[in-house]
């Protein structure tokens, strides 16, 4: 459960043909929604299911925030950037409260 119950920033890592992107659409209707992957196919399936949302084609390892961030989810993390992770730019000024990220396989043995 992601706690923050109104950002305006939320972006989605690994967001594969954009399946939960559009979940987090609709349970954030006020923000701005974007989400990233390594795979172009999966970018442009995601770009058909929601042509008003900003895609683009990068490895999480490398994803360095434009903006301040609000949410982060990385649903898949581990398929699109297996072992040890962490953001590229782990600045407090680009990345809003900790507690607004949402990772499935935190806790997870890899």
């Amino acid at each position: 459960m992601v706690p923050n119950q109104d950002p305006a920033k939320v972006t989605d890592l690994g967001c594969g043909p954009g399946n939960l992107t559009e979940l987090l659409v609709a349970r954030f209707p006020a923000a701005t929604v974007s989400g990233m992957d390594p795979s172009p196919q999966m970018i442009e399936a995601a770009r058909k299911r929601l042509p008003s949302i900003d895609f683009s084609v990068s490895r999480i390892e490398r994803w360095v925030p434009a903006k301040r961030q609000d949410v982060i989810f990385a649903k898949c993390r581990s398929a699109v950037a297996p072992g040890p992770w962490q953001l590229a730019t782990p600045s407090p000024q680009r990345i809003g409260n900790e507690r607004n990220a949402g990772d499935s396989n935190a806790g997870q043995f890899e």
